[in-house]
């Protein structure tokens, strides 16, 4: 993948490892955002256009789960 894009995608991590240690997100989904934006799972563009299919259900599901609250 572009260093570019990989560049934008890495500061993400301490960001939600800090949401993680508020208790903002739970664990669980720390670790999988954490190994989803692992350089080993974002090698190609096709993995990156991947990643966003897989966020946006995640926020799709969410979304519908809040709703229902």
């Amino acid at each position: 993948m572009p260093g570019e894009i990989r560049g934008k995608l890495l500061p993400l991590i301490p960001e939600l490892a800090y949401a993680q240690g508020r208790g903002l997100i739970p664990d669980d989904f720390y670790r999988l955002m954490k190994a989803s934006l692992s350089s080993q799972k974002l090698q190609t563009v096709k993995d990156f256009r991947l990643l966003t299919e897989f966020l946006t259900a995640v926020l799709a599901y969410h979304k519908l789960y809040e709703s229902k609250k």
